[in-house]
């Protein structure tokens, strides 16, 4: 799967720390970060003006705990390749308006939550992630939650995102042998088609399982 189907990563297994420590540790970490990346610090640190040096200094601890785990610049890239017209347009604006360094701070936030992601997903299976999900979620049981349902329809939702950027990144790849460049609006097209496709088939295939 290229890197462009990825998305936020895909797991890749590898015998070191950071694979090993339990899937509700890092969520509990994941939790303490969110935390600290969303939290005012400027306000109540003396000296510290701006917003960005706490999301930067997660931002260069998670590369360095990324690193010790088996995450390289490749997987970084990956993560921030997708968004990087989005952060483009965030800086400008930030920039226009005057804030800099509140930009920085925004950019710096967003850029920590996903290389976070990033290294939940590579070093996790899967399958580990959504059963814990789904024991996190069994004490809503009791208000009508079925935390195997939620987990099955996150399963598939992770299965249908690559399936739909590998439809439209073929259809782009096929335009381009033909000499014809796809816009947003061409490019769109096959992926509706797709997903209706996919939905049509994935209920069809809980059907026949007995999942209505």
């Amino acid at each position: 799967m290229s890197a462009q189907r990825e998305l936020f990563g895909t797991y890749r297994p590898r015998d070191n720390w950071l694979h090993r420590v339990p899937v509700g540790a890092k969520g509990l970490a994941l939790l303490v970060l969110s935390v600290i990346l969303m939290m005012p610090w400027q306000r109540w640190i003396p000296g510290l003006d701006h917003p960005w040096p706490v999301p930067l200094a997660c931002v260069v601890l998670l590369m360095i705990l990324g690193a010790t785990g088996g995450v390289g610049w490749r997987s970084w890239w990956g993560t921030i390749r997708p968004a990087l017209l989005i952060f483009v347009l965030l800086a400008g604006y930030h920039v226009l308006v005057g804030t800099p360094h509140r930009g920085a701070g925004v950019l710096l936030t967003v850029l920590g939550a996903m290389f976070a992601t990033r290294i939940l997903l590579e070093t996790t299976p899967q399958a580990v992630l959504l059963d814990g999900l789904v024991r996190l979620l069994g004490p809503l049981r009791g208000v009508g939650v079925k935390p195997e349902r939620v987990g099955l329809a996150i399963q598939i939702m992770l299965r249908a995102i690559p399936y739909l950027l590998g439809v439209v990144a073929d259809a782009r790849s096929a335009a381009a042998a033909r000499g014809i460049r796809m816009g947003p609006v061409r490019a769109a097209t096959p992926a509706v088609i797709a997903a209706v496709a996919h939905a049509q088939r994935t209920g069809e295939a809980l059907a026949a399982r007995g999942l209505d």
